[in-house]
């Protein structure tokens, strides 16, 4: 039998970001989706995850949890990030190579 998992995370305040490019709705957005799909049957898993993290943290959390439920091929983990993907100004090479 599957296993339906959810995973919600976000970071709305970013270090080099100047305030009005800082996101205040992104804890509320990460409530609503996950009672969202809580009320769809899915088991909410690592609260809280992202909130101090950093990305290597949050991979290792991501990689030790599913060790530790023995995922399947049956089960389904949706993973929702609320927050900025990346910003075009520090995230992209110099020249807009990519």
């Amino acid at each position: 039998m599957s296993r339906r998992y959810f995973i919600a995370l976000g970071s709305g305040r970013y270090r080099h970001l100047p305030e009005e490019e800082q996101l205040p709705c992104v804890s509320s957005d990460v409530r609503a989706t996950a009672a969202l799909f809580a009320s769809f049957g899915y088991e909410l898993v690592l609260p809280g995850l992202g909130e101090y993290d950093g990305a290597e943290q949050i991979r290792q959390k991501l990689s030790h949890w599913s060790e530790d439920t023995a995922l399947t091929s049956d089960d389904v983990v949706v993973v929702y990030f609320a927050g900025h993907g990346s910003v075009a100004e520090r995230d992209r090479p110099a020249g807009g190579a990519r």
